[in-house]
């Protein structure tokens, strides 16, 4: 082994380890990025690392859901001037207010959270 890593230069070596611990990766089941109790907590969290992953996530959400497209069956209208901390505060406080919620995916609550904040005029 040692005489074949030899022979490898050291990028082609990372990128074998990258390679090999990708497929360790794909042998778990299902990959869900955030549920509702993590991205509760690092909302909760005031740093500007955990502020900014919070703030982020939301706007990201919020974005997909423009122009009234529907994500995870919902709809939401932001009104013209929402700022994106004020969707922030929108998400926290529903979280905080359905802890019985918080296992589903958190993608899926922050789009129930802005729909129910903003729903779009039928």
């Amino acid at each position: 082994m040692c005489a074949i890593l030899r022979t490898f230069k050291p990028m082609r070596i990372i990128l074998l380890v990258a390679f090999l611990m990708g497929l360790l990766e794909t042998a778990s089941a299902e990959v869900v990025f955030d549920d509702g109790n993590s991205l509760h907590a690092q909302c909760q969290i005031e740093t500007s690392i955990s502020n900014g992953y919070c703030l982020g996530y939301v706007a990201a959400v919020a974005d997909a859901m423009v122009d009234k497209r529907t994500l995870s069956g919902r709809q939401a209208c932001l009104p013209r001037g929402a700022m994106r901390g004020q969707a922030m505060d929108v998400v926290k406080a529903w979280l905080t207010k359905h802890p019985e919620k918080r296992h589903f995916e958190a993608w899926g609550l922050v789009a129930r959270a802005l729909s129910e904040a903003w729903p779009c005029p039928k």
